[in-house]
């Protein structure tokens, strides 16, 4: 903007300098933008069938829960009120990222296992191993099994590898029916730990503490992570720690 003096200013030398400075430049306030923090949302893939495979099963939720970054979820929530046997016919996908397989989510978890993993009918594919894992947990740092029944298996309930550091077992039937009243037990050891850090037992989900009983069959790890005399044997008692 340009000012002009009149002819009576024009003649005071104060108005004169007036006119020669510079107009005041209007301040502005100075917004700042935090940049946001990357996180990766929690994703949930949830069971609504026993089916061995499929849109709803555990297989396809184990699959989309290893391609999803970050830690996941699997929820059940399959219809009925009776105990519900998931009977694959070959190996499960190996979990390779970190997971909560959580049984306790399944409608009427009342303390027992609604949800079986029935390993009777679990064939190998091709070539492939006829020994047979309920449950594999390769990678992907601390994972989390819940609340089912393992069983019949040709190898172990629950194999967790070396990459599957600080995992937790928690109120988990190991070997016997979903009941817990009679042995249905799996080849190998109920769990098998080849990594550190591991939890088997502990607080169960609905508070209480677990008891021995709670996560049955053996238990068996490498000497360098625990030593032998320390070692749940086949007589069912719990492994807790």
């Amino acid at each position: 903007m340009t000012r002009v003096l009149s002819p009576r200013q024009a003649r005071h030398p104060a108005a004169r300098a007036a006119l020669a400075s510079p107009l005041p430049v209007p301040c502005r306030p100075i917004k700042w933008v935090e940049g946001l923090e990357q996180r990766v949302l929690l994703a949930v893939f949830t069971v609504t069938t026993i089916a061995d495979a499929g849109p709803g099963s555990l297989r396809q939720a184990i699959v989309d829960a290893n391609a999803a970054a970050g830690a996941d979820e699997i929820h059940f929530n399959i219809p009925g009120d009776a105990v519900h046997s998931i009977a694959p016919l070959s190996a499960l996908p190996v979990v390779s990222g970190a997971v909560t397989i959580d049984g306790t989510t399944q409608p009427g978890y009342a303390g027992a296992p609604r949800v079986e993993l029935n390993g009777s009918l679990a064939r190998p594919l091709g070539t492939g191993t006829a020994l047979i894992n309920g449950l594999e947990i390769a990678a992907g740092g601390p994972s989390v099994v819940r609340g089912l029944a393992i069983n019949r298996f040709a190898y172990n309930g629950i194999a967790l590898d070396s990459g599957a550091v600080r995992s937790r077992v928690e109120a988990c039937y190991m070997g016997t029916n979903a009941a817990g009243t009679e042995a249905a037990g799996n080849g190998g050891a109920g769990i098998r730990v080849a990594t550190g850090g591991v939890v088997i037992g502990g607080a169960a989900p609905s508070g209480a503490t677990s008891s021995p009983g709670t996560t049955r069959e053996s238990c068996s790890r490498p000497p360098r992570v625990r030593p032998a005399s320390s070692r749940a044997t086949s007589s069912g008692l719990t492994s807790q720690g």
